[in-house]
């Protein structure tokens, strides 16, 4: 893979940046197309909301897995995390202060959204992660130096997942609850590497709200 992240631009859907109310910055899993997170906002269906959908090269964020050493996933970590900060810029340019994005991912894409989030505290309006917690080895524990008052967040998995495993993500609620976050930590039975319904309506509760 390369390390640039650069070659596809995001895909859009939903409401125009214009009229909408909220946008939502939504980031795709390993070997996963963004028409995944195109099912999800259309599962979420809410008309007043932009969706933009960040593509990853060879649809892959970085390439080892989360758990891995940080410096394994470098230096395409970086890239990927870069990638996040255009999408901010360019949607405060166009008048969306943090207070107005919504930062979503599933699976890789949940755990750069929350490594985004934690490394790179904002006022989001919300920060939604699918089975997903923050990058690093055991032990280690990403600091930005900021605080993350008050941010909705739904952190949520599977009990089993083969992918996620569920002593991270637990991790992840504590440090952001540590930060300020508002935090809703799910964690529904068996092992399916999914969305669930109630991830969808704790996700439709957070936007509209």
């Amino acid at each position: 893979m390369s390390n640039a992240h650069e070659t596809h631009p995001a895909e859009r859907w939903g409401a125009e940046l214009a009229t909408a109310r909220l946008a939502v910055i939504a980031l795709h899993g390993r070997g996963q197309p963004p028409s995944i997170m195109r099912a999800i906002a259309e599962r979420i269906d809410l008309p007043d909301v932009a969706w933009r959908a960040p593509v990853a090269d060879d649809s892959t964020w970085y390439p080892f897995p989360f758990t891995a050493p940080i410096e394994s996933n470098q230096p395409w970590l970086d890239d990927a995390l870069a990638v996040i900060e255009r999408e901010v810029r360019h949607l405060s340019e166009v008048g969306f202060d943090a207070d107005r994005v919504v930062l979503l991912g599933f699976s890789q894409g949940a755990c750069l959204a929350t490594h985004s989030a934690i490394t790179s505290p904002r006022d989001y309006r919300a920060l939604m992660s699918f089975t997903g917690g923050f990058i690093g080895a055991p032990g280690t524990t990403p600091l930005g130096g900021g605080r993350f008052d008050s941010v909705k967040t739904l952190l949520s998995t599977a009990a089993e997942d083969s992918w996620v495993p569920l002593w991270r993500v637990e991790e992840t609620a504590r440090l952001l609850e540590d930060l300020g976050a508002d935090v809703d930590f799910r964690v529904h039975p068996g092992s399916a590497h999914e969305v669930t319904d109630d991830e969808i309506e704790a996700a439709r509760a957070l936007l509209v709200g």
